[in-house]
C-alpha cells in the first residue's frame, strides 16, 4: 500500500482496518494522490478488534441497517442496531474497540487533522488550536451522509481532477463536525463568530438548492428558505464554509451532472438541463473550467 506523505493520505495513516481478512475492499483512495481526506469502500464479515489511536479522526458511514455492533471508546461501552445512513465517530486520539456481529457494508472516512485545523481557524478567523470531537456511534446526520456519498462516488472516479472536488468535501465535512460534534457546538461557535449560519439554517439552505438543481434560483431565494436577507445569508455561508453560495451551487450541480454522465444513457443536453445549467455549452465550459475535460469525454472515461 500507498505510504501516507504530505500529498498523500494513505492506508498507513489510518487504523488500518482494511487489511483485516475480514474486509473486502470495493474502492480505497489509497493510491489516489488524495491529501485531505482517506476513504474505504467495503464489505464487512462479523469481526471483533481494538484499534490504537491515529491523528485523524475517523468516521463510519453505515451502509446497511439491522447489525447489530458492540463498541468500546475509552471507558463507554455501547450496543446497538445501527440503521442504515447513521454514522459512527471515533475522535483523533481516540483508541476504541469493535464487535461487528453481522455481514455489512460501510464507508470509511478520515479527514486529516490539519485539514480540521485550517477550517476551525478560517471559521474564528483566528488561531485556536486542537478541537475536542465527540464520540458518536451509529446515530443520524442527513447532512454528513450526503457529504459521505459524495466522497463514495469519487472513489471509482478516475479523473486526476476528481481531488478538487474531494477537497471540497473534505473542507466541508470538517466545517460540520466543528460545527456539530465537537465541544465547541455550534451555539458556542455563533457567540465567538456571528457571522456563521445556524446549523438548521446551512442544512435548509443545501437541501433546499438540492431541491432545486433543476431551476435557475439565486441568492435572494435561498435566503428567504431560510429566512434571512440575501445579503446577510450570502455573508453568513461564505463565512461557515469558505464558499459563496453560488460557487457552492455549481459545485452540487456539476456533481450531479457527473453521475447522471456515468450512471444513465440521458443525452449531455437534457443533464445539463436537468442540473439547472442553462444549455449543454453552458455545462461543458464548467466542466472544463473545473475539471479540464468535456462532459462527453468524461463519459467515455467513467464508462471504459
Amino acid at each position: 500500500m500507498t505510504e501516507g506523505t504530505p500529498d498523500n493520505f494513505g492506508l498507513n495513516d489510518t487504523h488500518g482496518i482494511t487489511r483485516s481478512p475480514y474486509h473486502r475492499v470495493i474502492g480505497s483512495s489509497d493510491q489516489q494522490g488524495w491529501s485531505s481526506l482517506y476513504a474505504s469502500w467495503q464489505r464487512e464479515l462479523p469481526f471483533e478488534a481494538f484499534f490504537d489511536p491515529v491523528d485523524h479522526s475517523f468516521i463510519v458511514l453505515h451502509l446497511q441497517g439491522g447489525v447489530i455492533i458492540d463498541s468500546m471508546v475509552g471507558a463507554k461501552k455501547e450496543k446497538k442496531i445501527v440503521t442504515s445512513g447513521s454514522m459512527s465517530l471515533i475522535p483523533a486520539g481516540q483508541d476504541f474497540g469493535v464487535r461487528v456481529n453481522n455481514p455489512h457494508e460501510t464507508l470509511h472516512l478520515y479527514v486529516r487533522d490539519s485539514v480540521m485545523e485550517e477550517v476551525a481557524n478560517d471559521l474564528y478567523e483566528k488561531e485556536i488550536g486542537k478541537i475536542e470531537f465527540c464520540n458518536r456511534f451509529g446515530e443520524r446526520d442527513d447532512f454528513l451522509e450526503h457529504l459521505a456519498l459524495g466522497i463514495r462516488e469519487l472513489l471509482s472516479d478516475a479523473d486526476p481532477s476528481a481531488t478538487c472536488s474531494v477537497d471540497l468535501l473534505a473542507r466541508t465535512i470538517a466545517s460540520h463536525l466543528i460545527r456539530s460534534h465537537s465541544s465547541i457546538a455550534s451555539a458556542r461557535l455563533e457567540a465567538v463568530n456571528s457571522g456563521n449560519l445556524t446549523r438548521n439554517r446551512f442544512a435548509a439552505a443545501v437541501e433546499f438548492m438540492h431541491a432545486n438543481l433543476d431551476r435557475s434560483i439565486g441568492i435572494d431565494d435561498i435566503a428567504q428558505a431560510v429566512g434571512l436577507s440575501g445579503s446577510h445569508f450570502a455573508r453568513q455561508f461564505r463565512a461557515s464554509i469558505g464558499l459563496p453560495p453560488h460557487q457552492f451551487l455549481i459545485q452540487l450541480r456539476l456533481e450531479q451532472a457527473k453521475r447522471l454522465l456515468k450512471e444513465t444513457n440521458t443525452s449531455v443536453a437534457e443533464i445539463a438541463f436537468s442540473s439547472g445549467f442553462a444549455n449543454q455549452e453552458h455545462l461543458t465550459r464548467l466542466f472544463r473550467k473545473y475539471w479540464d475535460v468535456t462532459p462527453a469525454s468524461y463519459r467515455r472515461l467513467a464508462c471504459g
